[in-house]
């Protein structure tokens, strides 16, 4: 997933395989593959990122809805019907703050092509979807989700238009101090399952930035 994890010291086994592991393309999100730049650190004077909602408040619900987390992501997170693709977008959001791996695992298309995991050049299966998500969990530290543009689905298929701003964690699993926030902006497409009817995440088209706030 990512190319660096911030650190001055020399990098241990472990965090070598994470490494080697995200750059392979981490679970249900395309965009969770992309290989980012190192961080810019944060230059003098520069307004340092708030403190994401849902973090002062932990009744908020972290997909930047404004509604609490019991009114918005919680009913699909314990099993209720997902009416809409946006609404699956921003529970999958708010699953990966939770760090709920089963409702990821859940939600994602049958053709999918990430859905057994992720593969070597030779087509080898090097990590198992579960595997990545939880690498995903321990390397990413997501700050708020802005949706700039969704179908409503009729058709059985629907697109949602997204971006998704984080940090790269440290070795301790604090936000990196001085560094800009990355940004995953994504055109996701979603289409119902052929046996139940449930909209499930198919793939999606990724690109991430550097944003100075």
């Amino acid at each position: 997933m990512f190319s660096t994890l911030h650190s001055g010291h020399k990098t241990a086994p472990r965090l070598h395989k994470v490494r080697l592991t995200l750059l392979r393309t981490a679970a249900a999100f395309k965009g969770f593959g992309v290989k980012t730049k190192p961080a810019p650190q944060q230059k003098k004077g520069q307004k340092t990122e708030q403190v994401p909602i849902w973090e002062r408040d932990r009744s908020m619900c972290p997909c930047s809805s404004g509604k609490s987390y019991m009114e918005c992501c919680q009913p699909y997170h314990e099993g209720g019907a997902v009416p809409t693709p946006e609404a699956l977008m921003r529970a999958r959001f708010s699953a990966y703050v939770k760090e709920d791996a089963d409702f990821l695992v859940a939600t994602v298309h049958a053709e999918n092509p990430k859905r057994e995991g992720s593969r070597t050049p030779d087509g080898e299966l090097s990590s198992t979807m579960i595997e990545d998500i939880h690498a995903t969990f321990r390397t990413v530290a997501w700050q708020r989700l802005k949706i700039l543009d969704s179908k409503d689905g009729s058709d059985g298929e629907g697109i949602v238009q997204f971006s998704a701003y984080f940090k790269v964690v440290n070795q301790k699993g604090q936000r990196q101090k001085g560094n800009v926030l990355q940004c995953l902006h994504e055109t996701s497409t979603f289409r119902r399952d052929s046996t139940d009817g449930a909209w499930k995440y198919l793939g999606g088209e990724t690109n991430v930035t550097f944003e100075s706030r």
